[in-house]
Formats: structure tokens, sequence, C-alpha cells
């Protein structure tokens, strides 16, 4: 009786489950990952943060209605941040593809304009109703779910994957691709090395001011020698509850943080680590720090540079034990990457002003794409982001977007240097999540914001706002239902927008489940279903990429089906096939890879009907991309390929010559191209 009165009076307390969402944001974005979806992990975790901004929202503003708290509103903050969105949205409006910037491109979707209003949410809510006992719980949540990223990655890398048990019931590495090996660079959570280098980063230095704050301070007359001997004196008292048992903790976690960045081969996280460990001593050396805490300071710069020098002198022992790939010419990295800021700097030069749309940079790349890429090991690969933040804003969004983002930066510098100096107490703190923050600049230079850093990239500004806030009384949700009709209403309101919304979150990740296997099919050449499950995924989300799949599988559906005995089908299918990629093509008109679809179906259309006004479509379909994309191998070959089929059709010779052409030109980009070669030989 007594246990039922108390469920009955339980209250559901809206500001420590607004905290509770953010806990949860940090423990479940770098573990969700899924098999079921057509990218196992970027998609899952941005919709995980689309459901906790509006979760977080629904639920503050519901808060500010029955209390009508004092607004926290530091403007040096969102000034920035509302003149970054303003950017964001002006350059929305004026996109090559509006879709795109408003979703992300698919396969990535962080940067793309709902993304961008979601993390200032999520920032805006968070300064709202955090103090700094819940940011160390916060910080401290974080590190532990790292340290599950590690473990998961350690036990990857040498031949237990967890993932592998997850998707396939196999305890092992060999359920992945070759372009993800996790013995040879590790990626655990995260999808890719790069990216968990980048996150592992940040933690590096949120452990480290906890290793500096584990051990009781020794007093300031004692030499760093004393210290030392002090330390080692005490290494029985391994108890949990005693410091020095945390303090060991986080020695080890430290370690196995960059051994782990070691194993996943980035060189702009160790990089980043570096640097911050540079500066950091250089700070150390030069403020008001403590005494003992600038000697644990330099202390820990030693042992870890010493740790980082031995594991680069052994890089060549460690890679003995991997197996390479043999007779492939694989282009440096960073070669690639220079490439690509080339065709970037272009990119925002031709359009100045707002760039050609967040998120638009794998259409857009192909206007001024270097001809050297051609020349690279990664040539055909699409390049959805410029593999530098900086350039990738500059490109998408223009000078306006860039120097909004800058602003953002400079603001949360100023942030970070003004609040170190006014509170003495929090120095640390705010010197190591400085030093965190800063790796995400270093590692976004080099590559590219994730979902998971963008979290870390917004919320650390957060944290050192909100050090010296205090907590707000809490509300009940019941207590909504007590006031005045008005926030009746209003409450009943917000808790059915948050409703649809999250309806919305769930129908998006339905389609996207059929859409995976619907490709599924197609890999299987299973094209009725591949269009079943597609016209599914678009009545729960409208995608671009599902409608050019949804047209190729109907021109695929089309061929097969002129073998039937109903000859009636066939033209059917064509005529929706075409509708699907007119009204594609409508939505994303720059998007080559459209165009290229279309001159893909109207040569399986040509297989159906043998009419060679087909092909010219094909033809007029490449030569469209060609003036999108003037300086891509590909193209030129595809572009030949058609005119020499063409050629055959039709037996004339200006056809073969134009053949000839395409293929030379493509060959002039790229001279190794096997395949332009042997299709050169063909028409000779």
């Amino acid at each position: 009786m007594i246990q039922k009165l108390q469920i009955t009076n339980y209250k559901f307390q809206i500001l420590s489950t607004v905290r509770f969402f953010y806990y949860t944001l940090f423990i479940l974005t770098p573990l969700l990952m899924s098999s079921q979806t057509s990218e196992m992990f970027e998609f899952n975790k941005m919709l995980y943060i689309y459901l906790i901004s509006v979760g977080v929202f629904g639920l503050w503003s519901t808060h500010y209605i029955l209390r009508r708290p004092h607004l926290y509103l530091p403007k040096m903050a969102l000034i920035p941040l509302v003149i970054f969105i303003f950017a964001m949205i002006a350059s929305t409006f004026q996109s090559i593809d509006v879709h795109t910037s408003l979703f992300g491109y698919y396969g990535r979707w962080n940067g793309g304009l709902i993304s961008v209003i979601s993390y200032i949410v999520l920032f805006f809510v968070f300064i709202q109703v955090f103090t700094k006992d819940h940011v160390h719980t916060l910080l401290k949540i974080s590190l532990v779910t790292s340290t599950v990223v590690m473990l998961w990655g350690f036990f990857a890398k040498f031949g237990l994957d967890f993932s592998c048990f997850v998707f396939v019931r196999e305890l092992a590495n060999t359920c992945w691709t070759t372009q993800f090996q996790p013995s040879i660079r590790m990626f655990s959570t995260l999808g890719q090395p790069n990216w968990l280098g980048s996150y592992l980063a940040v933690h590096f230095f949120i452990a480290l001011y906890y290793f500096l704050n584990s051990y009781p301070l020794l007093k300031d007359h004692e030499s760093t020698l004393d210290k030392m001997r002090h330390v080692l004196s005490k290494f029985h008292l391994l108890k949990e509850s005693h410091p020095f048992g945390r303090h060991l903790f986080y020695v080890v976690y430290l370690i196995f943080n960059f051994l782990a960045i070691y194993y996943t081969k980035s060189r702009s996280s160790l990089l980043a680590v570096g640097l911050m460990l540079l500066v950091g001593g250089i700070v150390a050396g030069t403020s008001r720090i403590s005494k003992n805490q600038r000697s644990w300071v330099r202390l820990t710069a030693i042992l870890i540079l010493f740790s980082a020098v031995m594991l680069l002198v052994n890089a060549q022992t460690f890679s003995l034990y991997e197996k390479q790939p043999e007779n492939l010419e694989i282009t440096d990295s960073f070669e690639i990457r220079k490439i690509v800021w080339s065709g970037a700097v272009d990119l925002g030069k031709k359009y100045p002003l707002l760039g050609t749309g967040p998120e638009t940079f794998a259409y857009s790349y192909f206007f001024t794409k270097p001809a050297s890429h051609n020349n690279t090991s990664e040539w055909d690969y699409i390049y959805n982001k410029a593999h530098n933040e900086y350039l990738n804003y500059f490109a998408t969004t223009g000078f306006i977007g860039l120097i909004s983002y800058l602003l953002v930066i400079g603001a949360t510098v100023y942030i970070l240097y003004y609040y170190s100096k006014r509170y003495q107490s929090s120095q640390a703190l705010i010197t190591l999540l400085s030093l965190g923050y800063g790796t995400l600049l270093v590692t976004n230079f080099f590559g590219f914001s994730t979902s998971t850093i963008q979290l870390f990239f917004f919320i650390i500004p957060g944290m050192v706002l909100v050090l010296d806030q205090k907590e707000q009384k809490d509300v009940s949700v019941q207590d909504a239902f007590y006031g005045s009709n008005s926030i009746k209403v209003i409450s009943f309101g917000i808790i059915v927008l948050m409703f649809f919304a999250g309806a919305y979150i769930y129908r998006y990740h339905a389609a996207d489940r059929l859409y995976k296997q619907a490709k599924d099919q197609t890999y299987q050449d299973n094209y009725q279903q591949s269009v079943l499950l597609l016209t599914k995924a678009l009545k729960l989300k409208y995608e671009q990429v599902f409608e050019d799949q949804l047209s190729s599988s109907l021109a695929h559906l089309a061929f097969v089906s002129s073998f039937d005995t109903d000859q009636n089908m066939a033209p059917q299918l064509i005529k929706l096939s075409k509708d699907a990629n007119a009204n594609t093509l409508r939505n994303s008109a720059q998007n080559i890879q459209y165009w290229k679809t279309r001159a893909k179906n109207h040569y399986l259309y040509f297989q159906v009907t043998r009419d060679a006004a087909d092909l010219e479509r094909s033809v007029e379909s490449m030569n469209h991309v060609i003036s999108l994309a003037p300086t891509d191998a590909q193209s030129y070959y595809m572009l030949g390929l058609f005119y020499s089929l063409l050629s055959q059709e039709t037996g004339r010779d200006e056809y073969k010559q134009k053949a000839q052409e395409s293929i030379l030109k493509s060959l002039r980009f790229r001279p190794n191209f096997i395949e332009a070669q042997e299709l050169l030989q063909n028409s000779i």
C-alpha cells in the first residue's frame, strides 16, 4: 500500500529529465550503430541527436511556461550563433540543392541546416539547466563512454570484434569489407579511424584534468623528485575509494587513450594531441596555475611525449604484423587532401558570397575539380566534404558562411580565455577544456566534423558558461495540468508537437531501413522487390536518393519484363522510371549522379525499345554532366561509351569520331585508365 502511494505521488521532474537526456546523449551517441540502416554509424547518431534536441527543447519550454525563470543569454556566445544560423539559412535559400542543404548530404547528415539548428538548441537549453556539478557529472559519464569505445576498438584490433558479433553473430573482425579493417586502422563504434581519433583527442584532455586533480596536492616546497618518490611509495594504496586509486585509473586511461589514437593511424589526431600538449605546457609554465599542478603538467607532458616518441619509433614494428595490399599504388592521403583543398578554394571563389549551399560539396566539387585528382588512387571517389571544415564552409557557404563560422570559434576562444581569468578556482578545468576544444580545431583542419564531434564543438563553451550558474528550482510535468487554461493549452500543444516530431524521426529511420533493404535486393537483381520497398520508403519520407534508386530499379525491371509475355508492362515501367528521374532532376538539377542515372536508364530503355533516340538521350545526359564536371575522366569515358554504342546502332561515322574524341579526353585526364584504353582500341 505504501509503495503504491509513492508511485501515485511520483512527479516527473522536468529539469532533471532534461539533464538525464543530455547524459544519454553523451552515452549513446558515440555507441549507436546499426547494420539495418544504409549508413551504419552517422545516420543513427544524427537521428538520436535530433530526437534528444526535440525532447530537451520541448521539456524546457514547458518548464519555462510554468516557472518563467530568468533566461541566461550571454551575448558573447549568442550573437555569433545568431549570425551563424542566419548565414546558414541565407545559404540554404540559394542552394543548388535546398533539400540537401536542409537535411545534409545523404550519408553524412551532420552539417545540414536542421542539424545546425539542433546543436544550437542543445547549446541554448544546456546553459539554462546545467551547473558546475552537472558539468562534472557529464564529463565523467563521457569519459566512461569513451573507455567503452576504446575497449571495443582494442578488442576489434586484436581479432574480437563485438560489432561483428552484433551484426552477424560472429566474434571476429572478418565481417568488414576491405575499406573497413579494424586490424589495420581502429575505428570502433565511431565509423572511421579519423573520427575515432578526434573523439579520443578531446577526451585525452578531459582525462588529463581529472588526472591532475585526482591526488591530494603535495607540498609546494617539495621538488619534483620528492613528489615522484612520494607517489611511488603509495603504489600499494590501490583501493578504489583511495584518491591514488582514481589517480592510477586516469594514468592508465591516458596511456590507453594515446595508444588507441595511435592505432587509428590518424595523423591529424596525433598532431592535435601533440600541439595541445605543447600549448598546455607553455600555459602551465607562464600562468598562475599552482606550482604543484604545474609540476604535474610538466611531468605528464614528458611522460606522454616520451611514449609518443617510442610509439613512432616502433611504427615499423607494428606494421610488420599488418597485412598490406600487394601491387597497389596508393596516393598519400595528404596529397589527395591538397588537391581537394585546391578545388574547394576555387569553388569558394566561384560562389564567393553564400557558396553553393550547405552540404552540397559532393555535387559542386565537380564544378572545379582539379584535373590532377584523376591521377590519384581515389580518382573515382565521391568527396562529400572538402576534408577541411573551414574550406568546406568556404566552398558551400561562401565568405559569409566561413566568416560567421570563424566568428563562432573566435567567440568560444574568447569565452574560454575570459572565464579562465574570471574563475581562478576553475582555471585548470577551463584550461584543459580549452585544450580539448583546440584538438577539434586541429582535426577539423585536416578533416571534417561528425555528429559526435559537433556535440563537443557546441557544448564545451556551454560547459564553461555555466560554471557559476545556480541550479533552478525544478517543476513537474503534472504541474502544467494545475495551471491556468492557457498554460494547459500551450503545454498540451508542446507535447503534441514533440510527439509529431518524434514520429517524423521514427518515420525517417524506418524509411532508411527500407532503402537499405531495397539496395540489398538490387544487388541480388531482385528489382521488383526493390521497387516495392523504395515505394514504401518514399511514402514515409521523401529523399532524392530513394527516388533516384527507384528510377534505376524501374528501368532495370522494365528491361527484365521485356522478356515476359506481357508486352504492355515494360512501357509502363519505363514511363514510371522517367517520371521518377525527371522529378529528382527538378529538385536537384546540378547533381551529376542523377544525370548519370538518366544516361544509364535510357540505355536500358534502348534495350527494350531498340530506338536509337534513347541512346541519343544518354549522350545528351552525359554532355550535360560534362558541362557541370569538365575535368572528370570517368564522365568523358561514359560519354565515349554511349557514342560508341550509338555508332554501332546507326552506323554513322560522326558518332564513332565523337566517341574516340571523348575517350581520348578521358585518357588525357587519366592516362592509365584501363577501361578507356580498351574502349579506344575497340572503337578504332
